[in-house]
């Protein structure tokens, strides 16, 4: 089973893991997820990576599989910018 998770750079594990299924994703899809915000004020990077598991909620510990410090920066899909008071 293959599953695309969604997470933060730099964080132990994925947040949302957002399609499971089978061998093939069936085409472009859409698909709603939230994240929770670092607190401290900063720039951080949206990133996403596949992961190979039976279910959505193992697969996010796929976060650093193969990858000590996570996915890098070629699988960035967007930031999130937390401004200071």
């Amino acid at each position: 089973m293959n599953q695309i998770i969604v997470g933060i750079a730099g964080e132990e594990k994925a947040q949302a893991c957002i399609w499971s299924g089978g061998k093939y994703s069936n085409g472009w899809k859409s698909a709603r997820f939230s994240l929770d915000a670092p607190k401290m004020p900063g720039v951080y990077y949206i990133r996403v990576r596949y992961a190979q598991d039976y279910s959505c909620e193992n697969a996010l510990d796929w976060w650093k599989i193969d990858r000590p410090y996570g996915p890098t920066l070629e699988s960035n899909i967007g930031f999130i910018h937390i401004q200071g008071d």
